[in-house]
């Protein structure tokens, strides 16, 4: 009985430990993928919610053209303008589809304000979130004042939104645009050591071709 008693006392020492690995790497697998997008309001086949954050890393990369009307849609800024991504050719843009409520996303902003203020004016990040302008003006304008964000933020268009389901329909996604608007890389999800040098570099890919 003693020796059962000494063994039961060091499983119960060890479950702690256990159980704080478990949730670190609970932690590691959210932030290295993305969310589960569902405000996008478009009806389309998409990967399953069980795909593995590496699966997401190694999503195909969509490059080319944008979807139609993508580039002449008004997207509303919380400023109270509009913006419209035609107006920004000739420009290298980061455009970032993303949400307040989501970890991965919330893990890439810093970055992305680190992109534009290191780019200055040779790069235009944008932020379009997938919420709904008439309910979360209030939430997404206090999130931008707690992230300290220094880009253009705003409410994506449903010819913005239709973007999200070229990686499956999760988020963040992000697509460095070049000057032409064209999708030089697209990001879908978000890894914390691997996006955004891979992001950096397709900027300066981008901004040595854009002159």
């Amino acid at each position: 009985m003693l020796m059962m008693n000494r063994k039961s006392r060091s499983v119960v020492r060890r479950f702690p430990a256990a159980k704080l690995a478990a949730v670190f790497m609970l932690a590691v697998f959210a932030f290295s993928g993305g969310c589960r997008n569902t405000e996008t309001g478009v009806t389309q086949n998409t990967t399953p919610s069980n795909q593995t954050s590496a699966a997401r890393t190694q999503a195909p990369t969509k490059t080319g053209e944008l979807p139609a009307g993508t580039l002449t849609a008004p997207a509303a800024l919380l400023d109270g303008g509009t913006l419209r991504l035609e107006d920004y050719k000739g420009k290298v843009v980061v455009l970032d589809m993303w949400a307040t409520w989501c970890p991965p996303c919330r893990a890439e902003i810093p970055h992305l304000v680190d992109i534009q203020r290191e780019y200055g004016g040779r790069v235009e990040v944008i932020g379009l979130t997938t919420e709904d302008a008439a309910t979360t003006t209030d939430k997404v304008k206090d999130f931008a004042e707690q992230f300290n964000i220094n880009y253009k933020v705003g409410f994506a268009a449903p010819e913005h939104k239709r973007l999200v389901l070229m990686g499956g329909s999760s988020i963040p996604q992000t697509f460095v645009i070049n000057g032409e608007g064209r999708v030089v890389r697209h990001f879908p999800g978000f890894h914390p050591t691997q996006t955004i040098p891979a992001m950096r570099q397709a900027i300066e890919d981008a901004l040595a071709k854009t002159g």
